[in-house]
């Protein structure tokens, strides 16, 4: 593949993100308003929590794209969606776990002190991560 048409496969990368990006942060202000509105904060939290993992599955699609192109067999790495999957989806779901479940009396709150982050933060990084992983899991064995 030439060197330009790797440039533009990369810019349209990169503005397809920054669009993702741009309608993800219309949908949370949507639902913040909605929240604001109902007197129901679980619309603000859920879309907290379950609006990066889109953006992590937009970044997995272009390592998809390589693996289908490969041929083999499809097989789902389950220890890395355990291990690293499971615990993002925690950390996203952080301020449901936190206001609708036992777990999060459990859960320490003092570690977003510690990092100097917002809740937002970590939720991003957790539902992007878990979306990602989700993706990422898919692997194709080569057949012989």
């Amino acid at each position: 593949m030439s060197n330009l048409k790797r440039g533009v496969k990369y810019l349209a990368i990169f503005i397809g993100v920054l669009v993702l990006l741009y309608f993800e942060g219309k949908a949370q202000i949507y639902l913040r308003h909605l929240s604001d509105r109902s007197y129901n904060v679980m619309y603000n939290l859920a879309g907290m929590a379950f609006l990066p993992v889109i953006f992590g599955l937009v970044l997995a699609i272009p390592q998809l794209i390589r693996r289908i192109k490969k041929t083999g067999s499809w097989k789902y790495d389950w220890v890395k969606f355990i291990f690293i999957g499971l615990p993002a989806i925690t950390v996203a779901m952080f301020p449901i776990h936190y206001f609708y479940t036992p777990l999060g009396h459990i859960l320490p709150m003092w570690f977003m002190t510690v990092f100097n982050a917002s809740p937002w933060q970590f939720c991003f990084a957790g539902g992007t991560v878990f979306g990602y992983i989700l993706i990422h899991s898919l692997e194709k064995t080569e057949t012989d």
